[in-house]
């Protein structure tokens, strides 16, 4: 049956995701400034810090929620970036939670004392740049943060589409709460994938707001195809995207598909040679989908289903013990 699933999932235009070993996990969180802002702040730093700290696949570290402070949360961030490992291959992951500001000429995220800039960040990611880097951004005005920082082997998301969107965002919350939510798994496999939470959180935001009857001002952007564009969850059919901005080479979304916030226990008990060949075949298919229009839907539906099935024997093969 579980066989039969992943062939159906995959004809559906779905990319299963792959799981994450050793990855730094880094929390981010702002100064609440208003007493309103206080109890959402923590919830959603709670929500992070219970299910990452746990993970033995990350190494958690979190700004902002000492009291008091020890030191300025500006002076602890960079020094955390500065010794941050530049040759490993493990992904870092950066979630900023909290306010954003632009003021015409500096966009910033609010921390206690000083803040840090967009242009702080970009100087000090600069010796990073060969790392895979996940940087979310879930602060109003932060759209710049993604035209900036986005590049080759980077998945970038930002709460808002513009720097205008300057009201409070609703976006971090929503995304926190996704990994506790049951229906944020899109393709029901089990896992939660960064990009079934990026959908999640931006059609929760939707609802909100549609809710109080309020005019929607956040807008998420996710951008992992390095044009520094950005696509906002319209561009998406369930988790699979149906637009593209048209001066990319490719979509955004499929890199952040195969990056698990969590993972089922299929995918736990595969073994890195069996990733490897996922990743492998998975290549082949996103290939062939570019092809698509040019071989025909029966050489298309042929060929996917040769891989399909390739894919599926990964699963079905007996497990063996991962030592690394």
């Amino acid at each position: 049956m579980k066989i039969l699933l992943y062939i159906a999932a995959l004809l559906c235009g779905i990319c299963l995701p792959c799981p994450l070993l050793g990855d730094d996990f880094l929390l981010v969180v702002g100064e609440p400034g208003e007493a309103t802002y206080e109890a959402p702040f923590e919830s959603s730093a709670q929500i992070w810090r219970s299910h990452f700290s746990t993970d033995p696949s990350y190494r958690f570290h979190l700004i902002g929620r000492d009291r008091p402070a020890t030191r300025p949360d500006r002076e602890a961030l960079k020094e955390y970036l500065e010794n941050a490992d530049i040759h490993s291959t493990e992904t870092l992951w950066i979630v900023l939670h909290g306010h954003g500001t632009f003021d015409e000429k500096v966009t910033s995220f609010n921390l206690r004392g000083k803040d840090v800039t967009l242009e702080e960040f970009h100087e000090w990611l600069k010796p990073l740049a060969k790392r895979p880097l996940v940087f979310i951004n879930s602060s109003a005005s932060s759209s710049q943060f993604l035209t900036k920082l986005a590049g080759p082997n980077r998945i970038i998301i930002t709460a808002t589409q513009t720097t205008g969107e300057e009201n409070y965002s609703y976006f971090g919350q929503y995304l926190a709460s996704a990994l506790q939510a049951q229906e944020a798994d899109l393709d029901g496999d089990g896992s939660l994938s960064l990009l079934e939470a990026f959908l999640h959180a931006s059609r929760s935001v939707e609802a909100h707001y549609k809710n109080e009857n309020r005019m929607t001002t956040e807008h998420a952007i996710l951008d992992d195809n390095a044009d520094g564009k950005g696509t906002p969850v319209d561009f998406f059919k369930g988790i699979h995207a149906i637009q593209k901005p048209k001066t990319a080479a490719s979509i955004d979304g499929q890199k952040a598909a195969s990056l698990l916030l969590s993972r089922s226990e299929d995918e736990k008990n595969l073994t890195s040679q069996q990733r490897e060949s996922r990743v492998a075949l998975e290549k082949k298919i996103q290939e062939l989908r570019q092809k698509r229009s040019q071989i025909g839907d029966q050489s298309y539906y042929t060929q996917l289903e040769k891989i399909a099935l390739q894919l599926a024997e990964i699963y079905h093969q007996p497990k063996e013990e991962d030592h690394e």
